[in-house]
C-alpha cells in the first residue's frame, strides 16, 4: 500500500493540498496543511489493508486528511495546540528579566 499511497500522493499533491486547505479554511483552522498532510500519510500507513487499489488509498488519504482537521484529539490538532503557545508580554517585563533567564539556562548546562 505504500507505493500505491506514494505514488497518488506525488502524482496529485496538488489535488491533495487543494482539499487540505478547503477544509482548513472551512474550519477556520490555523493548522498548517503540511501538517495535516503529513500525520495523515503516517495514519494511512498504519493501516492493516494490502490493497492494490488506488481508489481505496485515496479514500483513506482524504478521509485521514478530514478527520486530521475535524477532529480535536487528531494528531494534527495536538500538534498544532503544542506549537501555538503564546506568550503575553506584561508590562513589567524587561530586558534584566531575560539576562536573568539566560543566565540559569546557562548555569544548567
Amino acid at each position: 500500500m505504500k507505493a500505491i499511497l506514494d505514488k497518488y500522493i506525488n502524482d496529485h499533491y496538488d489535488e491533495v493540498r487543494s482539499y487540505t486547505n478547503y477544509f482548513l479554511t472551512k474550519m477556520h483552522s490555523r493548522i498548517e496543511a503540511d501538517t495535516v498532510i503529513n500525520n495523515s500519510y503516517l495514519h494511512v500507513l498504519n493501516i492493516n489493508d494490502n490493497t492494490n487499489d488506488q481508489d481505496k488509498v485515496k479514500s483513506y488519504l482524504l478521509n485521514t486528511i478530514k478527520y486530521q482537521i475535524l477532529w480535536s484529539t487528531s494528531g494534527s490538532n495536538r500538534d498544532d495546540k503544542v506549537t501555538s503557545i503564546e506568550y503575553e508580554v506584561t508590562e513589567g517585563m524587561d530586558d534584566d528579566d531575560l539576562n536573568v533567564a539566560v543566565r540559569f539556562d546557562e548555569g544548567l548546562r
